[in-house]
């Protein structure tokens, strides 16, 4: 068995200013990249806030959770992104892997201001989850 840990520099987040909310997805250190993979506006913030957070919950989710496995399990409860040339992709196995789970945000989702091809997983925490849980409509 590999056993594969991620570290986050910094917690994602959520945050609000005059002029919109700023998502800033935390990616492995391993793989952050500089420049970031994606700049982009969300044209519908409330509907991309909504499927960020049900991705978010079954990537998270424990439909059965073997004893010896619940310390993995929650290392390993974070989604997957991937930025490619026509889509952002946000995908992952819900924790015990019986549920798959995947976003597509194409062109007509985002106004994108930079973006560079590249997949990493991102930090899903307690309190970028609550924050997208209130993110309303444009």
């Amino acid at each position: 068995m590999i056993e594969q840990t991620y570290i986050y520099d910094f917690a994602s987040e959520l945050s609000t200013a005059a002029n919109g909310s700023s998502l800033k997805l935390a990616s492995d250190r391993r793989v952050a990249a500089t420049p970031p993979f994606l700049e982009a506006r969300a044209r519908f913030p409330d509907v991309t806030a909504k499927s960020l957070r049900a991705v978010s919950e079954i990537v998270g989710a424990r439909f059965y959770v073997p004893p010896s496995m619940l310390a993995r399990i929650l290392r390993e409860a974070d989604p997957v992104a991937t930025v490619g040339a026509n889509a952002v992709r946000f995908e992952g196995f819900s924790a015990c892997c019986s549920a798959y789970i995947r976003l597509d945000l194409d062109n007509d989702a985002l106004e994108t201001q930079q973006r560079r091809n590249g997949t990493t997983n991102v930090d899903f925490g307690p309190e970028l989850r609550g924050a997208l849980s209130a993110v309303a409509g444009a």
